[in-house]
């Protein structure tokens, strides 16, 4: 069970990242299945999976492998069925502050 500082440092990561992009016009907050979420453009982006303690993100599937293959994610599969956009990012397992969502 994870504790309460991953707990925190899980909600900190998406506070931070909707803090950042709801000054947009196109970036919302909505409740789905009681999970807090960012939309942009309508389209689900982003959630804080609080039973997990995840950071929940939709990126490209050449990203996503990237950072499961370095260790920054895994593959978000509700229902047990990984969806090859999305990424679990895992607060207890990151070294060095959160991972790029894009290539730099």
């Amino acid at each position: 069970m994870p504790t309460p500082t991953v707990l925190m440092e899980s909600e900190v990561l998406y506070d931070a990242l909707a803090d950042s992009l709801l000054s947009r016009a196109d970036v919302t907050r909505r409740t789905l299945m009681g999970f807090p979420w960012l939309r942009a453009n309508g389209q689900f982006f982003a959630c804080q999976h609080r039973q997990r303690k995840h950071l929940v993100v939709k990126l490209s599937r050449e990203r996503v492998a990237e950072l499961i293959a370095a260790g920054q994610a895994a593959a978000f599969a509700p229902a047990g069925r990984p969806l090859r956009d999305w990424a679990e990012i895992r607060p207890q397992t990151r070294t060095s502050g959160p991972p790029s969502c894009s290539k730099r």
